[in-house]
C-alpha cells in the first residue's frame, strides 16, 4: 500500500510538471504588474524565474492537494507540498521549501495560473 502511493504521489508531481509545460496552459505573472514572461522558457542561470501549480492525487480514502514549485532552469521541483484542503496555506508551504533549498534567493520571478491560491494575501506576504 504505502509503495503504491508513492507511485500515486510520483505520478502526480510528473502529471503538475507537464501540465505546467502544455501549450494550453497560459501562465501569468502573479503580483508584477506589467511584467510577463512571454513563454520565453529559455532562463540563463537558476532562481530567475519560478513557476507554481496545484494538482489533486486520490489516497485511496479521499482527495490530497499536491502544491509544487519548478526552477525554470533547473526544470525539476524544488519546493512541494501535500494537503487534504486545497488553500493559499498549502502553497505557502510549498514555496517556503522552495526559498529554504535554494539559500533564500532575491530577484527571482514567480509565475502561476493566477488561482486563488496564488492571489489570497497570506500567500502574496509569503512571496
Amino acid at each position: 500500500m504505502r509503495c503504491e502511493l508513492k507511485q500515486i504521489i510520483r505520478f502526480r508531481i510528473i502529471y503538475a510538471i507537464a501540465k505546467l509545460w502544455c501549450c494550453h496552459i497560459n501562465l501569468r505573472l502573479v503580483l508584477l504588474k506589467k511584467l510577463h514572461l512571454e513563454r520565453q522558457f529559455a532562463v540563463t542561470a537558476p532562481n530567475q524565474v519560478w513557476v507554481g501549480d496545484v494538482t489533486y492525487v486520490w489516497t485511496g480514502n479521499r482527495w490530497a492537494y499536491l502544491a509544487v514549485v519548478l526552477d525554470l532552469f533547473a526544470r525539476k521541483p524544488i519546493g512541494w507540498a501535500m494537503s487534504f484542503s486545497p488553500d493559499s496555506q498549502l502553497t505557502s508551504k510549498a514555496l517556503k521549501m522552495a526559498y529554504e533549498s535554494r539559500g533564500k534567493p532575491t530577484g527571482m520571478m514567480f509565475h502561476s495560473d493566477q488561482g486563488t491560491h496564488y492571489t489570497s494575501r497570506k500567500f502574496r506576504q509569503t512571496l
